[in-house]
């Protein structure tokens, strides 16, 4: 026999006891075994049925530093800071695969004083929360309604001086309100303004609050980003945007993600890589591009050492560029040009991260953490900037 691992071992040497001798066995209650191969090799332990889900828990490759000068980064959690259950499958989907790879979303962060805990969300298990500065990740109770659907992205907001957290379900084409502790306070259906009128799709990809006012983007949809009065319960006459085939000024390709940031609206618009600001009365403001079919699913910011930087997540790896895993683009604002490109797939070793759906800074002590979600397939890890280098 293959000598196993020590965690794998103690596990697992219950089975290894009970089929290790070549032949049927049957429990007292009367459940049938399959035959063990004579010489147990350790993909014959994690191929058994009730291991599979272990399968994803498996330490994995993750030395290495990636970026550029003083944003460098280095892995600080991987999935296996994760709850059991989001590895067990996917209760609203077909087949076995575990809840974790249906990863599709974004972070929200909860930016008040004393607090610092970042959200975000899975279907089939719920809300999950990362405390601030932990190791684990804990999960949220959360309504029945919201459960069986994929939230797209997460905005955490102040309203009224409630702690409210917006997650925009797009094959639901609603957008849920809820309190950090999951409580279900409020659900957003399809805008009434005209450009809705008709058939026009509402499939919401992100939000961003500024004044009592929650900016949508209909990413999925009809490609336009409208504006939810919350203290009046209605959709405002605010909206930009809509379908367009070239780049250009409100032409998104695909309007993604949407970012509040000293009062003005910053939307990705993936399709096309551009990044697009506009003030609240829907007037264009600025734009500018990220490198060519990068495809940057969102834009969010952060000040290290009183200096502005923009953060994008790539969907694809870029035009022209070696390797196979997308990469995040930490941008200078005050020049708009790319100042560290990390890697978490090629330079890292976090294989699962070939698509990147977001990316969430968070400074904490002076130090940058990146939150970062993949999709197809779905993975979370989190990179903590290295201290000490370039500063």
């Amino acid at each position: 026999m293959r000598r196993l691992s020590l965690p794998v071992a103690l596990v697992f040497a219950g089975s290894l006891g009970a089929q290790g001798h070549g032949h049927d066995h049957v429990h007292a209650d009367g459940e049938h075994h399959h035959p063990a191969p004579d010489l147990w090799q350790l993909e014959d332990v994690l191929a058994l049925d009730q291991n599979r889900p272990s399968l994803l828990r498996r330490p994995r490759r993750v030395e290495g530093r990636s970026g550029s000068g003083p944003l460098k980064f280095e892995v600080g959690l991987t999935a296996e800071a994760l709850p059991a259950e989001v590895f067990e499958p996917n209760p609203h989907a077909q087949g076995d695969r575990p809840i974790l790879r249906f990863a599709h979303g974004g972070f929200a962060y909860d930016h008040r004083e004393g607090h610092g805990d970042v959200y975000w969300f899975l279907q089939g298990a719920g809300i999950l929360r990362v405390p601030r500065g932990a190791d684990r990740v804990e999960l949220v109770e959360t309504d029945e309604t919201m459960l069986g659907l994929n939230m797209h992205n997460a905005t955490f907001f102040e309203h009224e001086g409630e702690a409210r957290i917006a997650w925009p379900a797009e094959g639901a084409g609603r957008v849920f309100v809820t309190d950090p502790a999951g409580q279900l306070l409020h659900t957003i259906g399809r805008p009434t303004v005209e450009q809705y009128a008709g058939d026009g799709r509402f499939a919401p990809t992100d939000t961003a609050y500024l004044d009592g006012r929650l900016w949508v983007t209909d990413g999925y949809g009809s490609r336009f980003v409208t504006a939810y009065d919350l203290g009046g319960e209605a959709w405002t006459s605010a909206v930009f945007g809509g379908h367009h085939g070239e780049p250009g000024i409100g032409r998104f390709g695909t309007n993604h993600g949407i970012t509040v940031h000293r009062g003005l609206l910053w939307v990705s618009g993936r399709y096309f890589a551009l990044i697009h600001s506009y003030r609240p009365t829907t007037e264009f403001a600025s734009m500018f591009a990220l490198p060519a079919g990068s495809k940057p699913c969102d834009f969010e910011f952060f000040v290290l050492d009183d200096r502005l930087y923009g953060v994008a997540a790539s969907l694809n790896v870029s035009a022209g560029a070696e390797g196979t895993g997308a990469a995040i683009y930490i941008v200078d604002m005050s020049t708009l040009e790319i100042v560290s490109t990390v890697r978490p797939k090629d330079e890292l070793g976090l294989e699962n991260f070939v698509h990147l759906h977001n990316v969430f800074p968070v400074v904490e002590d002076g130090r940058v953490r990146l939150f970062c979600q993949a999709w197809n397939p779905g993975d979370f890890a989190v990179l903590e900037q290295v201290v000490g280098e370039g500063r």
